[in-house]
């Protein structure tokens, strides 16, 4: 292994360790399937060779148990006595899955209310989990890279990534979530829509790639900027127009959807 990819590998390792002493073993469970998942897509794309590639992963694995070590043997022993130990319920475990009406925050963060006058699908849950707003220039951007950067290995990565991640996120709605309950670990715990984490965070790399190609401007790109800032217009209009009608209709959807989902604690 060249000393670019020990450093490489060093670093992934850190990142496991930090990850492991945080505490949080839901995150980095998925931190570490998302890691790995980029990692196999980038040999797809760079055609690299497998045996370099897992001993890096296996010197990063060993690497980020050690720092972590104080943290995760305690947490080990611990498991042993919690009802996570055996996978919680199907039923439990989707709790808090994103339904498909709530893909409009993508326009309108506050589409559902905020606090006291919240009236949206999860009564109980933290603010941050109820949305899945990236901010218009970043959703600007993303409709760029369709155009500007689809040829990009990085762009393609990140989009299999991101598309895996809102998936994922809908949780009971599509069966992917119920394919990964049947794996150990995943079936430990609730809220799959905190895999939206990592679509925020792919949907930022791709953006700044779009960003990166509008150095280049020429008339052509401006054309599809101008059809795209027109298209987005249109959707902002019926988002406004889709959230007063649905405040309306807010005590259906709250009877339907806050029968479902009980507080997480």
């Amino acid at each position: 292994v060249s000393e670019k990819k020990f450093v490489f590998c060093g670093c992934i390792g850190l990142i496991f360790g930090i990850e492991i002493l945080g505490s949080g073993p839901q995150i980095f469970l998925y931190i570490s399937f998302m890691l790995f998942l980029y990692i196999a897509l980038r040999m797809l794309y760079e055609k690299k060779e497998l045996l370099k590639i897992s001993s890096g992963l296996l010197l990063a694995v060993i690497l980020g148990v050690m720092i972590g070590s104080v943290q995760l043997m305690p947490m080990l022993e611990y498991n042993k006595y919690s009802i996570r130990s055996e996978g919680l319920a199907y039923d439990t475990a989707s709790m808090h899955s994103l339904p498909g009406y709530a893909l409009i925050t993508f326009l309108m963060p506050e589409f559902f209310g905020r606090g006291e006058l919240y009236w949206g699908f999860w009564k109980y849950s933290s603010f941050s989990e109820q949305y899945i707003y990236v901010g218009l220039v970043t959703l600007v951007l993303l409709l760029m890279a369709m155009f500007f950067v689809r040829k990009n290995k990085y762009a393609s990565i990140f989009a299999i990534m991101a598309l895996f991640a809102i998936l994922f996120s809908f949780g009971k709605y599509l069966p992917i979530f119920w394919l990964f309950h049947k794996l150990p670990l995943f079936s430990a715990f609730r809220a799959p829509v905190r895999m939206m984490v990592f679509f925020v965070f792919s949907a930022a790399v791709i953006s700044g790639l779009s960003l990166d190609a509008l150095s280049s401007i020429d008339y052509r790109k401006k054309k599809i900027i101008q059809n795209i800032l027109f298209a987005l217009g249109i959707l902002l209009f019926i988002a406004a127009v889709t959230a007063v009608l649905s405040y309306i209709e807010k005590d259906k959807i709250i009877d339907r959807e806050n029968g479902k989902d009980i507080n997480l604690t």
